[in-house]
């Protein structure tokens, strides 16, 4: 008897683990690729935004009147505006977005983003985007794994845009321009 109710009992725990998986799992949107999702999309900008004030607060940001950062900002919204009108076209929903660009004082070559459109440039990354057509490109890289949800799963969401990509990247974009 022991050995029939440890059998059953495992097996409905089999049973109740896959279901709960099947469950968790979605669609996303723009790639149509099914992910696991243990975190809800409110839950996870409500997170994004948490952790996005409390680095800026522990972090230097260049005031918006500084010319660097009206080039981020003006870079981000080209961003924003186009993913909006791409998203628009799809019918898909970009609800809980509340878009920010900021610039942090940092020697670090690095751009990144949160879900919710949450945007940090590093200082250290601009002499090698030498432009608003170099930013251009460092922020779409970083910005879209955050607006195809692949922060939810294991796409890229932790590198890093590092300085040997940073270098190759000012070489080919000099060459181009």
């Amino acid at each position: 008897m022991k050995k029939y109710f440890r059998t059953n009992l495992t097996v409905l725990f089999v049973f109740l683990s896959i279901s709960t998986i099947l469950d968790s799992c979605s669609i996303v949107p723009i790639t149509g690729r099914r992910q696991l999702s243990l975190v809800s999309s409110g839950e996870m900008l409500a997170m994004s935004q948490q952790q996005y004030t409390t680095f800026l607060n522990s972090n230097k940001v260049i005031p918006s009147t500084d010319k660097r950062t009206v080039m981020v900002k003006t870079v981000g919204i080209n961003i924003q505006n186009a993913v909006e009108l791409y998203y628009r076209q799809k019918n898909l929903s970009l609800s809980g977005y509340s878009w920010e660009f900021n610039l942090v004082e940092s020697k670090d070559v690095n751009a990144w983003c949160m879900p919710g459109g949450k945007v940090v440039v590093y200082t250290g990354i601009l002499p090698v985007t030498i432009n608003e057509t170099g930013l251009a490109v460092v922020l779409a890289h970083r910005d879209w794994p955050c607006h195809c949800r692949t922060w939810r799963g294991t796409d890229e969401p932790g590198i890093d845009f590092t300085v040997r990509q940073c270098g190759s990247f000012r070489t080919s974009f000099k060459e181009t321009c």
